[in-house]
């Protein structure tokens, strides 16, 4: 049997698919069909577990008639009761078994609701013929007993009804008047309140079945937002998963072409820069004129500065590969701080900005990948070189993390970094506003180099406002990754860590 969230779902999609005739409209918009159809659905399951109710009250009422029913007239009215069951119990079991469409759910309400009312009309009539005036034979206190007690049975077996809109109501409503029928009859006090309360009683089932059969029909409209709710996230969930791939592909792509381009570029650098470098320092003879070597060294200058740019490209792609292999070695951070100093010394000359540095003088030696830190150490000086204006200075400190790691932290007096742009700039080919506005040469991938660099490591980079003005980035290298631990009392960064 069909469940009812089984039954929404293929009810929607057979209601959807249903072209309207010109010449009929559906009682059912087609775009309830699958609410409507999902609590037929329900009150058939309901009414299918009922069967054993429905053969006893036909046993009893085969029974109370065979004792006081006229032959006449209570065998054909139980024999048309016992068969309204049987075409009720058929349609509720030929419905559970298949997928309605907007035209045969308004048909099946049709026809259970006047089955209902059918019924009910049957017993009305049946329990009436046990109401018989006094003196009349087969009258007496048990009769009318019997007709109020199955007229309390009947109704109270209508209230599972109530899941049809209507039902309950076809199925109470009919015998109301057999408890006035017997207050009529009744000879005594006791009969008449007897009758009182089974009247009072129908009323009640008749109330409860009203606030059962909204209950129903919004516990169907919930299940339908559910359902509906369901088959949304599960198409988001879809599209997010296809997107997620989509980036995957894109970004592995990228990474193999960035690694094919990078290897292919290397080797035309490496014979333009071998060249160069012969036609610069003049290995077969002097130029004929003096600007031949400084067009060479012009061209040995450029092609190092690109092949530089091309082995950061190769790094990065290595890196996002998740392939890029450490080189061990035991170095002490302070010793790649000044090493990489030297080196911007020069340009850093002729901007004049002082270069100040200052480290612990007991840090101990570190065990990690000395070309990695030094890059690192290169690209964040070039960042402050590039950024500071002409006077100023560049700070480099190196000490103890607060977690017994060490740090590396350079800061400058340029304009900084927003926080809304941090994410932009550390990602790959990122770069913010303040260097597109100025110009500042660069592709945006030393900030990326640095934090995957620091993550391989354990560490991590940090970027925030230095305490004057500018821009202090710092680099973290864990406690498992120093040789030696710190000694008592040295100086901490708890926000370094």
């Amino acid at each position: 049997m069909t469940a009812p969230g089984q039954a929404l779902a293929a009810a929607h999609r057979q209601c959807r698919g249903e072209t309207r005739s010109r010449s009929a409209q559906p009682e059912i918009d087609a775009d309830d069909a699958g609410l409507h159809g999902a609590v037929l659905h329900a009150f058939c399951d309901v009414q299918w577990r009922q069967i054993p109710i429905h053969i006893l009250l036909v046993g009893a009422l085969v029974w109370v008639a065979s004792a006081l029913y006229p032959t006449e007239a209570g065998g054909p009215l139980t024999a048309l009761l016992a068969g309204l069951l049987v075409i009720e119990a058929l349609a509720c079991w030929r419905v559970a078994r298949r997928d309605l469409r907007a035209r045969e759910v308004t048909y099946w309400r049709r026809i259970f609701l006047g089955v209902c009312l059918a019924q009910a009309g049957c017993w009305l009539v049946l329990l009436s013929l046990l109401v018989q005036p006094p003196g009349i034979a087969g009258t007496g206190s048990f009769s009318l007993g019997a007709a109020l007690v199955l007229s309390l049975i009947a109704s109270a077996s209508a209230m599972p009804k109530a899941l049809l809109p209507g039902a309950a109501r076809a199925g109470i409503v009919p015998l109301l008047p057999i408890p006035l029928m017997v207050i009529g009859a009744s000879s005594t006090t006791q009969e008449a309140a007897l009758a009182v309360l089974t009247l009072a009683g129908q009323l009640l089932l008749l109330v409860a079945s009203g606030r059962l059969e909204r209950a129903a029909a919004a516990a169907a409209k919930s299940e339908a937002a559910i359902a509906a709710s369901h088959a949304a996230l599960g198409l988001a969930r879809n599209a997010a998963d296809r997107a997620a791939r989509r980036a995957e592909r894109a970004e592995l792509s990228k990474s193999m072409f960035l690694a094919s381009v990078s290897h292919e570029l290397r080797t035309p650098l490496n014979a333009i820069l071998g060249f160069s470098e012969v036609m610069k320092n003049e290995v077969f003879g002097s130029h004929s004129s003096p600007s031949y070597r400084e067009y060479s060294s012009d061209i040995h200058g450029s092609g190092q500065r690109l092949l530089a740019l091309v082995n950061e490209i190769l790094d990065l792609a290595r890196l996002e590969e998740g392939n890029y292999p450490i080189e061990e070695a035991e170095f002490r951070l302070g010793e790649v701080a000044r090493s990489e100093i030297e080196r911007i010394a020069t340009a850093a000359s002729a901007k004049g900005i002082a270069v100040l540095m200052r480290a612990d003088d007991d840090l101990p030696p570190i065990r990690a990948d000395r070309r990695a830190l030094g890059q690192m150490t290169m690209h964040l000086l070039s960042n402050a070189l590039k950024f500071s204006p002409s006077g100023g200075r560049i700070e480099v400190r190196c000490g103890w993390t607060a977690r017994g790691g060490q740090y590396l932290s350079i800061s400058d007096e340029g304009p900084g970094i927003p926080e809304e742009e941090i994410q932009a700039v550390l990602s790959s080919f990122g770069r913010g506003a303040r260097a597109h506005a100025t110009a500042t040469p660069g592709v945006g991938i030393g900030l990326s180099i640095v934090s995957r660099f620091a993550e391989l490591h354990g560490g991590r980079l940090v970027l925030r406002r230095a305490q004057r003005q500018g821009l202090e980035a710092a680099f973290t290298i864990p406690a498992s990754r120093v040789v030696a631990t710190p000694r008592a009392g040295a100086d901490a960064r708890p926000n370094a860590a």
